[in-house]
């Protein structure tokens, strides 16, 4: 992790005490709601914004206490903001919405489980398919969702490598 992270998350420690990520992400929908509020303030183009201010550092303390929190947020989850950022920001930067305006093709979709396979993990025929009678058949349990679930997980990781 960045230094600057790790500063951040000492100062929120000492501050504050070990936060659970629920806390952090509050904080950071109470920030947003605050980034909200000046930005509505000047299109309504009340108080200071109706006579000329822009409120451009209210507006840039608030986006910046968002990032704050978002950072606090993944030092929680064991995450390297700065390299995480950085990917994400180099995938946006391929993605080409003038000429590419569906956005297909930017993430491979990932291959889908056959009906074979949801047959074998589940011992249920999926409603719909060329196997099935009709809505009767279907009785998936949660259990039995949750093993579809972590099937489509394991595959759609197996298309990364």
């Amino acid at each position: 992790m960045d230094m600057r992270q790790n500063e951040l998350n000492h100062w929120q420690r000492r501050n504050f005490g070990v936060q659970q990520v629920t806390d952090m992400v509050l904080g950071m929908t109470e920030e947003v709601g605050e980034l909200a509020h000046w930005i509505m303030k000047r299109k309504q183009g009340i108080r200071e914004a109706a006579s000329g201010g822009d409120f451009k550092e209210e507006i840039g303390n608030a986006f910046a206490d968002v990032v704050i929190y978002g950072i606090q947020a993944m030092t929680y989850e064991g995450i390297d903001a700065e390299a995480v950022l950085t990917k994400t920001i180099e995938e946006v930067l391929k993605r080409d919405f003038v000429n590419n305006p569906s956005g297909q093709g930017y993430r491979k979709p990932g291959k889908l489980l056959s009906e074979e396979e949801i047959i074998e993990i589940t011992g249920h025929v999926p409603f719909g398919s060329a196997y099935s009678a009709g809505p009767d058949e279907v009785a998936f349990s949660r259990n039995n969702v949750m093993k579809l679930l972590q099937a489509q997980l394991d595959l759609r990781g197996s298309d990364a490598n």
